[in-house]
């Protein structure tokens, strides 16, 4: 066994940039992080497996049992198992985040109850549940069953976003999570649109709760229209703000131990609203706000918006107009069924060919960085695996994307030019070298050793039928990137592994090309 300080993460990245900075090859290599931020350069990839492609689109990373699993049924059959993932087993998982995260599945009125518990004896409990949220949500997207589901989940978190760090919103976020974005994820954006317009998350966030005839307050409004339903360019007016407003007054937060959402007609304003040009004069107050999402649910501009947002996810950063009209018709036609919305994205040919369009942002990355070196071999529970949570949270956090913690209503970013700088590659180079390498500045302690048998499996189980450079190579081509090489970059890791002309390749130069195999263009692209 080579020793395990042979390539520490600094010598390893002191020596892939004295060895390639130079070399006209490795500056047009696609083993070169940067690549993926030379357009031009990425034309040049070989082709994608189209099982490969959709995995990518669908999931936080690839395992492979999944790969087995989609060759053995199909695209078609895999994408209807996703679809109905009520059907796919995950009580193991499930279990554990129970076991671990306790507090995600207490009602508000138990949350409460833990958090003054914890006064009484000068415990500050305010963000305990906040943190197993965030925990929670990391370790469903790495290791799940129901992946298109996680994906969607972070779609509609996303969409409907909401910074968790504001005030009561450190608890109220786990309510919402529960009982609004989860059983809605996949299922009808109508029904979670008003699920989540009677959201007291979002109600605080966005001041509704605030929201009376004798002082209204629009925020909500907008975003309403502008960021979960029409669009910025919407066609709606600041009038129209005006009047939606007027609509939601009265709509609040009641206590702890009902469901939240109450409606005081005392302050709601009964005038009769002109909201689109739809006159709305009801007998009941709480009936405008109602008939103010159904008109924004049934407008084709609507339609359209959310249709964009899903190819933008899905398939480019720049979706294609014709794929945009009919995802928009589908919408129309299924009033808004998000199944169908998803079968129309995958079965298109503009789907098919949008291979290389998308770059991981920070989840996706580091998700599937961690589901890729998970050996899944039995050797490691699934509690164990839980050990690198805290190095994900650190990474989530230094890259700029921890769940539900972006502080403007808009939601994180979802295309590349946002996260592609120098510093962000960066940091991918680091942590991939460093997983691979099991060197990551770790503390010390009994979390250090539930980390080292987590990253430290056995590799003989990865390489146990390569015993050449070229098929050590191959193995990494089929079992960690899911894709070819060009053949200069095999060849370039080929002289990496041989370079001291050892009998035997130690495993240590293995990892490390792994670890430059994890940072490159062909890891970071999705």
């Amino acid at each position: 066994m080579a020793n395990t300080n042979y390539y520490s993460r600094r010598n390893f990245l002191s020596q892939l940039i004295a060895d390639n900075s130079k070399r006209r090859d490795y500056k047009r290599s696609f083993l070169n992080p940067l690549g993926s931020i030379n357009h031009k350069l990425l034309k040049e990839l070989p082709p994608l497996d189209q099982d490969v492609l959709f995995l990518n689109r669908s999931s936080f990373g690839i395992r492979p049992s999944d790969f087995q699993r989609i060759k053995s049924i199909g695209i078609e059959n895999y994408l209807e198992q996703q679809l109905d993932y009520e059907s796919i087993d995950n009580s193991a998982l499930d279990e554990i985040l129970d076991l671990v995260f306790p507090l995600v599945n207490l009602s508000l009125f138990e949350l409460i109850a833990y958090i003054e518990e914890g006064q009484l004896i000068g415990e500050d409990r305010s963000a305990d549940a906040a943190v197993q949220l965030i925990s929670a949500t990391m370790m469903r997207q790495m290791y799940s069953k129901h992946q298109l589901f996680e994906v969607m989940v972070e779609f509609w978190s996303n969409h409907f976003n909401i910074d968790i760090s504001k005030g009561l919103d450190l608890i109220l976020k786990v309510h919402e999570d529960k009982n609004i974005i989860r059983p809605h994820a996949i299922g009808n954006f109508r029904e979670i649109l008003h699920a989540d317009s009677k959201s007291s998350t979002m109600m605080f966030y966005l001041d509704n709760h605030t929201n009376t005839k004798f002082g209204p307050n629009e925020n909500y409004a907008r975003e309403l229209m502008e960021l979960h339903t029409l669009g910025v360019d919407g066609g709606f007016s600041e009038n129209d703000v005006k009047e939606v407003a007027r609509c939601f007054t009265g709509w609040s937060i009641g206590d702890a131990n009902s469901d939240l959402f109450t409606f005081y007609p005392e302050n709601h304003d009964d005038g009769i609203k002109n909201v689109l040009g739809h006159v709305i004069d009801n007998d009941s107050g709480i009936a405008d706000g109602e008939q103010v999402v159904d008109i924004l649910a049934d407008s084709s501009v609507t339609a359209g918006f959310i249709a964009k947002k899903m190819i933008r996810r899905f398939c480019s950063d720049n979706p294609d107009i014709q794929l945009l009209r009919s995802v928009a018709k589908t919408y129309l036609s299924t009033d808004g069924d998000m199944k169908a919305m998803l079968r129309n994205i995958f079965h298109s040919r503009q789907f098919l060919s949008s291979v290389d369009a998308k770059f991981k942002r920070p989840i996706e990355f580091v998700s599937s960085l961690f589901r890729s070196v998970d050996s899944e071999s039995g050797q490691t529970s699934l509690a164990q695996r839980f050990a690198p949570l805290s190095i994900v949270i650190n990474e989530y956090e230094a890259s700029g994307q921890i769940p539900f913690f972006w502080s403007p209503p808009t939601g994180y970013p979802d295309v590349a030019a946002y996260w592609t700088n120098v510093s962000a590659i960066l940091r991918r180079i680091n942590l991939s070298t460093g997983v691979a390498l099991g060197d990551l500045d770790f503390t010390e302690g009994e979390e250090q050793g539930l980390y080292s048998e987590f990253i430290n499996y056995d590799y003989s189980l990865l390489m146990a039928d390569a015993n050449t450079a070229e098929e050590i190579i191959s193995v990494i081509e089929n079992s960690i990137l899911y894709r070819d090489m060009t053949q200069a970059d095999r060849d370039l890791l080929i002289d990496f592994l041989l370079q001291e002309g050892a009998a035997q390749i130690p495993e240590q130069r293995i990892r490390a090309v792994i670890g430059m195999v994890l940072s490159s263009t062909y890891f970071q692209l999705r």
